[in-house]
């Protein structure tokens, strides 16, 4: 869990500028032969995987839930 939330919390302190960054630069790392989209395009959808395979580990670890824990993970996916 605690990669998790290091995971989202770095995507939380991301603004637009360092989000499109980070894409391109995921995107041109990915091997073309094996993503059919522009580099931008591909380094988007990884970081989009990435945020939404976070939000599952951090839901699904156990714990204790409480409603604010819920309103969290609700908020959460609303952002993404």
């Amino acid at each position: 869990m605690g990669l998790a939330d290091h995971f989202l919390s770095a995507f939380n302190e991301m603004n637009a500028e360092q989000w499109d960054a980070a894409a391109k630069v995921v995107g041109e790392a990915l091997d073309e032969r094996i993503v059919a989209y522009a580099p931008h395009q591909a380094g988007e959808l990884w970081l989009r995987d990435m945020q939404m395979t976070a939000w599952r580990v951090r839901y699904t670890a156990p714990g204790p839930r409480t409603w604010q824990d819920h309103e969290a993970f609700r908020r959460g996916w609303e952002d993404i």
